[in-house]
């Protein structure tokens, strides 16, 4: 292959997003992630790296992508949602790229493409690694039936603490998996939204109206879990964690089981006692989980 190879790259965290892995590897070789997409052709004219790419990888790009980053094909994969198209049925029913009434189908209810995240996990686990760059952005943080960290007993946030806005809201038309792309030296785990200009600069033109905000998201302390009970904190941690067994393939398939269908899923039948209070009264899923919200040597 006669394509360009990174001088070095990094090892995928675990259950590192492809959004992810941009983030941090184009920060450390200090390039913006639309570069780096561009390399690994992922970028296409008006995209540089598309919403699809959340989903799956067609295996021509796996190969251009794990010989540009010097990564293994299954680690590429691994950066998608591709290993969990046998549990979550609905990624495959995506009808990505297919013309719909004179528009492109590249928006579907199964993946958000503005990930949630938890503060905790983007902290990382005091790894050297982890230290510099954060923890991974989660593949199953563009999921619908993913709300909560487990590992650290939270509800997932899903705005930026300092500017308000989600973390990777669509501008526009465009919808990429990472937040201006072409942006340079923002950290992994900082916010990529622009935020307007107040004072003397909103005079120096267009271009200089408006900045990155730049606030780590690790640093957020008071969760939106602030506002639940410890006993209705308790009954979504236990959902999540039926959700997650579920997704991981731990939850033994029976022929009449409800979870083979992707609009069935388990936590969200009105006569399931466990479900949240607001969605067994008929009013539709908790405001918080509604949709929209070191190196590696060359080989």
């Amino acid at each position: 292959m006669s394509s360009r190879q990174l001088p070095r790259s990094l090892d995928p965290l675990p259950q590192e997003s492809l959004a992810g892995f941009l983030l941090r590897i184009s920060y450390r070789l200090g390039l913006s992630p639309s570069r780096i997409a561009s390399l690994c052709e992922l970028a296409t004219p008006r995209r540089a790296c598309s919403y699809s790419s959340l989903r799956s990888l067609p295996q021509h790009s796996v190969t251009h992508v794990a010989h540009t980053l010097r990564l293994t094909a299954d680690e590429v994969n691994g950066l998608t949602l591709r290993g969990f198209a046998d549990t979550y049925p609905a990624l495959g029913r995506l009808r990505v790229g297919e013309k719909r009434v004179g528009t492109g189908a590249t928006h579907n209810w199964a993946v958000l493409p503005s990930s949630r995240y938890c503060p905790d996990c983007l902290l990382g686990d005091g790894s050297p690694v982890q230290n510099a760059l954060g923890g991974p952005w989660s593949t199953l943080w563009h999921l619908p039936v993913v709300f909560a960290c487990i590992r650290h007993g939270r509800l997932l946030e899903h705005l930026c603490p300092s500017c308000g806005q989600l973390i990777n809201g669509s501008s526009g038309e465009k919808q990429e998996i990472v937040k201006n792309p072409s942006m340079i030296g923002i950290h992994p785990v900082a916010c990529r939204n622009r935020v307007p200009v107040l004072g003397p600069l909103r005079s120096l033109g267009k271009r200089h109206r408006s900045v990155p905000c730049g606030s780590l998201l690790d640093r957020s302390r008071n969760g939106i879990e602030a506002s639940r009970s410890s006993a209705e904190l308790k009954m979504l941690m236990d959902l999540q964690r039926r959700l997650l067994d579920h997704l991981h393939g731990r939850q033994q398939e029976k022929a009449d089981n409800p979870l083979t269908r992707s609009n069935d899923l388990p936590g969200f039948d009105r006569r399931d006692p466990s479900c949240p209070t607001d969605v067994a009264t008929g009013g539709g899923p908790p405001a918080f989980i509604a949709p929209g919200w070191l190196h590696r040597s060359p080989r």
